[in-house]
């Protein structure tokens, strides 16, 4: 299964990302993003987790996104 390396927001003129390796702020590297839709497969909702440092930092639910996956495994 593909890895997700960018995500980027939908949203008109926001401008925001957060890409895997990003450093985004002292010590704090983002290490993984990941699909969490399917983890409740009936609801309608769907979830990107982004984890820095290896520890959930931040959801994005419902947000409008781009999101770039990588070939390699």
């Amino acid at each position: 299964m593909p890895k997700i390396i960018k995500i980027e927001s939908a949203r008109h003129m926001d401008g925001e990302y957060w890409e895997v390796g990003q450093n985004i702020g002292y010590q704090k590297i983002i290490t993984e993003i990941k699909d969490c839709s399917m983890v409740f497969p009936d609801s309608i909702d769907y979830q990107y987790d982004i984890f820095v440092n290896n520890k959930p930092w931040k959801s994005l639910i419902n947000m409008p996104v781009k999101v770039e996956y990588s070939l390699e495994d």
